[in-house]
């Protein structure tokens, strides 16, 4: 009997001990998401564009515009409820391609992310989270 209980608490003490590390060296940012075809009706650029969240205040847009052309555009945000990314600052604005613009409202839901871009041609882009190919 008091091998057992000897036996429980030493596993308790291991799993304790994993899950402490665990949580030390899981991170939260950076946070990559893709654009993918949300919805087979809706306009679709043939660009690939990303967003990678930095930390809770700071991301960058990408937009490949070509093979060997990006369109790189460093912005803050802010979390306005639980789903909302609201943009608030931008480091260059981008009028003829797809990007972001001050004021921006980008919804988050279940790991993915709707963004309406307003310009000459409209568009509602679809992102999902890319992962890290670790897990």
């Amino acid at each position: 009997m008091k091998n057992n209980i000897k036996k429980i608490l030493q596993i308790s003490v291991c799993l304790i001990l994993l899950v402490s590390i665990n949580s030390c060296y899981v991170n939260k940012y950076p946070v990559k998401y893709s654009i993918y075809k949300g919805n087979k009706e809706i306009n679709f650029p043939q660009n690939k564009i990303e967003i990678t969240l930095l930390n809770d205040t700071a991301g960058i847009f990408k937009n490949y515009l070509s093979s060997d052309t990006v369109f790189s555009q460093k912005f803050k945000y802010e979390i306005s409820g639980s789903a909302f990314l609201l943009i608030n600052s931008l480091d260059t604005l981008h009028q003829n391609a797809i990007s972001l613009n001050n004021n921006d409202t980008i919804i988050v839901y279940k790991r993915k992310m709707l963004y309406f871009y307003n310009g000459e041609t409209k568009y509602l882009l679809y992102f999902k989270e890319k992962h890290s190919g670790l897990f």
